[in-house]
């Protein structure tokens, strides 16, 4: 994501010539592209092009500059919040002996000096403290589910809280990228960012901090 931005920052600054010749190589290329697979699609394939494929993507576009409108403050004020539970977090995980949390393998250190040592290794050969490991064994001691639970809001914090932040516009609303062909179902994805894995309201265990986050997508005029 940050690779694709950085480039079309630099695209905007290049000579309006060198952008025109490359544009216009480009459309070249699609449309003879296009002819190509035209002749190699049968019936039940065009069909598909004709009445689905095709007037989507030409409603992509529309919707990708229309954005979606998000209540900035209300952003702000949930990365405040997700933050106050982290700091809380790691002052619990600290009292059990871990000072950093973040750290594998201090991790791997308070496990193996704790009598659990977990089957599962990394790539390198090293002790596995990923979340799947965790899972497996966070009945057997206290500052586990505490790890977990901070990773889990961590990632809430750094994907959908302070991560949207920067996308969005002067304009107030954040224009994500859709892709027809992003999945294998032939669902449609997003990116930059991506607004169609937001968390549901609750989650398996009925926490409900997804809510917190799709209620900072507002609805707007028009």
């Amino acid at each position: 994501g940050e690779a694709t931005e950085a480039m079309g920052f630099a695209y905007r600054w290049l000579d309006r010539g060198i952008r025109a010749r490359y544009n216009a190589r480009d459309a070249q290329t699609t449309a003879l592209l296009e002819k190509r697979v035209d002749l190699g699609l049968d019936e039940a394939r065009r069909r598909v092009w004709e009445e689905v494929t095709y007037p989507a993507s030409k409603a992509i576009p529309i919707i990708e500059r229309w954005g979606v409108a998000v209540d900035k403050q209300a952003l702000q004020n949930l990365t405040v919040y997700f933050d106050g539970i982290l700091v809380a977090l790691e002052k619990k995980i600290q009292a059990q002996g871990l000072e950093n949390p973040r750290s594998s393998k201090q991790v791997a250190e308070l496990l193996t000096g704790a009598g659990l040592v977990p089957k599962r290794k990394t790539a390198k050969g090293a002790m596995s403290t990923d979340s799947l490991t965790l899972e497996a064994i966070k009945d057997k001691h206290p500052v586990i589910p505490l790890i977990l639970e901070s990773r889990r809001i961590g990632k809430l914090q750094s994907t959908y809280a302070r991560g949207l932040l920067p996308h969005i516009r002067q304009d107030g609303r954040i224009h994500t990228q859709y892709l027809l062909s992003g999945t294998e179902t032939g669902r449609a994805s997003s990116r930059n960012p991506n607004c169609s894995n937001i968390p549901r309201d609750k989650d398996e265990e009925g926490r409900a901090e997804g809510k917190l986050i799709r209620d900072c997508f507002v609805a707007s005029p028009g």
